[in-house]
């Protein structure tokens, strides 16, 4: 059964919380497809590759969160950043958490209407397998 309610979700990027200026949260682990298919094959065929991880996320704009991802954006750093990302209410929790040296940001976008809501984007391109508890 599916769970709703605050708390759901918790992100941590360069050891800062992002969490509550979020209001979107996608976490994507697509595993490659390496064709295997030989000349005697009747079909394609594959075999599991690598998995590349992907954090998109979201929310309404704060100068605190442009403060922690705009430098990155702006000045990529020499060295990546570690993450943690936390799924689930407290009694039914998954943690993802990648070391410092992990995860960098790819993307990041503000929008805006000038009499309207302030949003950012951003993405979270991330090196390796995660530990999970």
């Amino acid at each position: 059964m599916p769970a709703k309610g605050m708390g759901n979700v918790t992100i941590t990027y360069n050891a800062v919380a992002l969490t509550g200026y979020c209001n979107a949260v996608q976490l994507d682990a697509v595993v490659a497809a390496i064709d295997t298919t030989h000349f005697g094959s009747t079909a394609e065929e594959s075999t599991p590759g690598s998995t590349k991880w992907k954090l998109d996320f979201g929310g309404n704009y704060d100068s605190a969160v442009d403060n922690v991802l705009g430098p990155d954006a702006v000045a990529p750093p020499t060295t990546k950043r570690a993450l943690v990302i936390v799924f689930g209410p407290v009694s039914n929790r998954v943690t993802y958490t990648w070391a410092s040296g992990s995860a960098f940001v790819s993307s990041y976008g503000l929008k805006g209407d000038p009499k309207g809501m302030l949003t950012w984007s951003g993405t979270l391109e991330i090196s390796g397998a995660p530990t999970r508890s």
